[in-house]
């Protein structure tokens, strides 16, 4: 009976933990980014490091393109991006790190015992001239499965968004 309560307080610690995000700051946090109050970001560049690249070999289903979608479409909801607000700029560079993915039927039948998907990057916030404003290491882990949460969409598509929401709030806040 003691080891069934073991099992069930580590499977529910386990389910807790399965979906999270994390964002730190690197540079000092000398007031900088409070020029976002007054500028918006018009650029977004990604970037894959090399070992994110090797990483990407064994993990297909992430798309560059759908993180800079979903980074776009956060930044505009939390008015922190649009084409151009009285003409000042900023540049927002994500450096993706490292990418996890799992295959759907490891998620599906295995769900968090089968590890976590992640997306973790690096990135910095900067003007038109190259001026920094921020810089950040962002990360989004997601651990659900089964039929629901093991679809390869459902589970892509909360990453990308979770690392947005995640690298939004840190700029609002900073």
């Amino acid at each position: 009976m003691n080891i069934v309560k073991k099992l069930l307080v580590a499977t529910c610690i386990a389910m807790l933990a399965a979906c999270s995000t994390s964002v730190k700051r690197l540079d000092d946090g000398n007031g900088e980014t409070r020029a976002i109050q007054s500028q918006s970001i018009a650029e977004y560049n990604i970037h894959l490091t090399e070992n994110a690249q090797q990483d990407q070999l064994n993990n297909r289903e992430f798309r560059e393109e759908e993180l800079k979608r979903a980074i776009s479409d956060v930044m505009r909801k939390n008015n922190l991006g649009s084409n151009e607000k009285n003409g000042k700029t900023l540049v927002l560079d994500v450096q993706v790190t490292n990418i996890r993915v799992r295959s759907s039927f490891a998620a599906i039948m295995f769900g968090f015992l089968a590890g976590s998907d992640y997306i973790r990057g690096e990135v910095t916030l900067k003007d038109q001239t190259g001026k920094q404003y921020g810089q950040f290491l962002v990360s989004a882990d997601y651990a659900f499965g089964g039929f629901a949460g093991g679809q390869n969409d459902v589970r892509m598509n909360w990453l990308y968004e979770a690392f947005a929401e995640s690298l939004a709030k840190a700029l609002l806040k900073a």
